[in-house]
């Protein structure tokens, strides 16, 4: 992912060696626009909203493709993918 993202917003920690988690950085800046990957994927293949709003995009999308959560059963993951 720290190879993928051409935002260059994510970042190996030094100390750990780990790669710091993304933090949905905004596209422009703006509180309340999608983070840049969301809003520059001229593919449309990622969604970004408010789970807990029944009528956002991101929930009606869950709904349409029946998306699951990664390893669902372990965590409690807000990040659903379509299979």
């Amino acid at each position: 992912c720290m190879a993928a993202c051409p935002y260059g917003v994510r970042i190996q920690i030094e100390k750990t060696g780990v790669i710091e988690k993304c933090r949905f950085c905004w596209y422009e800046g703006e509180p309340g626009n999608p983070p840049a990957c969301v809003g520059t994927c001229i593919s449309g293949a990622r969604v970004f909203g408010d789970l807990d709003d029944p009528d956002s995009d991101i929930s009606r999308e869950i709904a349409r493709t029946n998306a699951q959560p990664i390893a669902g059963d372990l965590t409690e993951s807000k990040i659903y993918y379509v299979r």
